[in-house]
């Protein structure tokens, strides 16, 4: 029992640091084309739940530094997301702000919303709310470590019963 739990946490580790050190490659990327791409290959997942999903664009000419393959993976796990937590007939919009030296992204959903107990966990490896055998509980530790490598933030809203709000910050300075 102790090599195998030995082995385990060795495997975490490993996991873990090779979460923490992927690199990403910014370049000026114009984020409400990038977002209206994302909806356009997340349909084909939203349509069986007759779920709909759209962008809210506040600049189509906003133009961010980002590594667009990193962040294309984090929008689309957090996508994937909204659609198990949305029961039937749900909405997810891809919403794209300009604040005070910074781009946002919000992921918004009218799903079920994130237990207030199991919030401050979600961001934590391993740390899953879903029955499934193959989630790993991983997407959103992935996200936040992605978004660190761009100096920017991910912050997680929700209220169970109402959705959830997930915002990828971006330093434009």
């Amino acid at each position: 029992i102790e090599a195998a739990s030995d082995y385990l946490l060795g495997m975490t580790r490993k996991l873990q640091n090779h979460l923490q050190s992927v690199e990403v490659k910014p370049e000026e990327t114009n984020v409400a084309e990038m977002l209206q791409r994302i909806v356009e290959l997340s349909e084909p997942i939203c349509r069986p739940k007759g779920v709909s999903i759209g962008t809210e664009i506040c600049d189509s000419q906003l133009v961010c530094r980002l590594d667009i393959l990193h962040v294309t993976e984090v929008l689309n796990s957090l996508i994937r997301n909204a659609v198990e937590a949305i029961i039937e007939g749900g909405r997810i919009r891809l919403v794209l702000t300009e604040e005070r030296k910074a781009v946002v992204v919000s992921v918004i959903d009218n799903g079920k919303g994130i237990a207030s107990t199991d919030l401050p966990f979600v961001m934590d490896p391993f740390f899953t709310t879903k029955r499934r055998t193959m989630n790993f509980g991983l997407g959103l530790t992935h996200g936040y470590n992605i978004m660190r490598q761009h100096m920017g933030r991910l912050k997680i809203e929700s209220e169970e019963g109402k959705g959830t709000v997930v915002r990828l910050v971006f330093p434009t300075k």
